[in-house]
C-alpha cells in the first residue's frame, strides 16, 4: 500500500515541476547575465501588474473565445451552447459574456482545448504585441 502511494506521489507532474524549480541554481553569474540580457534587449526588468486591468483584459479575452464559434448568435444562444459543455448554468456563461465574473482556469482550459491552440492564440492575442499587452495590464 505504501509503495502505491509513493508511486502516485512520484508521478505527480506538479511535484516534478516543483522539484525542478527547487533544484535550479541561481548563481550570481546567472542573475547578472539575466540582467545583462534585459539591458541589451532594452526591456524593462520590472513589471507590476495592475490587477483590475489584468482582470478586465482576461475577461475580455475569454468572452472573445466564447463568442468566436458563434459570430451571429445571440447571448442566450451562446450561453445555451456552452453551459452544458462546461457543466455550468447559462447564467454563469452570461456573466462571463458580460465580463462581470471571471472563469476558472479549468473552464479556460476546456474552451481553449475546444478551439485548439492556434485559434485560441489568434483570438486572444490577435495583432497585439507583447508590449501592448504589458501596457494594457500593467502599471509603470
Amino acid at each position: 500500500m505504501n509503495r502505491q502511494v509513493r508511486h502516485i506521489r512520484n508521478s505527480d507532474p506538479c511535484d516534478k515541476a516543483n522539484s525542478l524549480r527547487r533544484s535550479k541554481s541561481y548563481s550570481t553569474a546567472n542573475v547578472i547575465w539575466s540582467g545583462f540580457q534585459f539591458l541589451i534587449g532594452r526591456r524593462e526588468k520590472t513589471f507590476t501588474a495592475n490587477r483590475v486591468k489584468s482582470r478586465d483584459v482576461a475577461r475580455a479575452a475569454f468572452r472573445a473565445l466564447l463568442l468566436h464559434p458563434f459570430p451571429d448568435a445571440s447571448i442566450q444562444e451562446v450561453a445555451d451552447s456552452w453551459a452544458p459543455r462546461l457543466n455550468v448554468s447559462d447564467h454563469t456563461v452570461k456573466n462571463w459574456l458580460a465580463c462581470k465574473t471571471s472563469a476558472s482556469i479549468d473552464d479556460l482550459f476546456i474552451v481553449a482545448s475546444v478551439h485548439g491552440v492556434w485559434v485560441t492564440m489568434q483570438v486572444v492575442v490577435g495583432e497585439k504585441t507583447r508590449e501592448q499587452y504589458l501596457e494594457m495590464m500593467g502599471q509603470k
